[in-house]
Parts: structure tokens; C-alpha cells; sequence
């Protein structure tokens, strides 16, 4: 299930639905960083507030 949400959330044009999407993956630490760069670049302020928190070294946005 959490495969279909995955590609459901590159696909939503719903800001608030995508926030939903990453709210569940995140509650079943299954983010991956893809997602969470993705999310990170979103126009919802909080979908990019709560992507932040999952930021790493790996997934940084330097260079972009």
C-alpha cells in the first residue's frame, strides 16, 4: 500500500492530499530521499516545514 501512495504523492496536485501522503509514510518511517526532496521543494509551507525535519547529508539541497 504504501508503494501506491508513493507514486500517488508525484502525482497529487493536491498540496494538502501530497501533506497527507507524507504524513503516513513518515509515521511508518518509510520516507525515502526522493520524497522527502520532493516534499522539501513543495509549495505548502508546512509539507516543506515537515520535510526539513527529515533532511540529511544525503538528501541536503545545496547544489540545487
Amino acid at each position: 500500500m504504501l508503494e501506491l501512495l508513493t507514486e500517488a504523492f508525484h502525482h497529487q496536485p493536491c498540496s494538502f492530499c501530497r501533506e497527507m501522503l507524507f504524513t503516513i509514510h513518515a509515521e511508518h518511517s518509510d520516507l525515502s530521499s526522493e520524497l522527502i526532496l520532493e516534499a522539501s521543494l513543495d509549495r505548502n509551507m508546512e509539507l516543506r516545514g515537515a520535510a526539513e525535519v527529515h533532511l540529511g547529508p544525503a538528501t541536503s539541497l545545496d547544489g540545487i
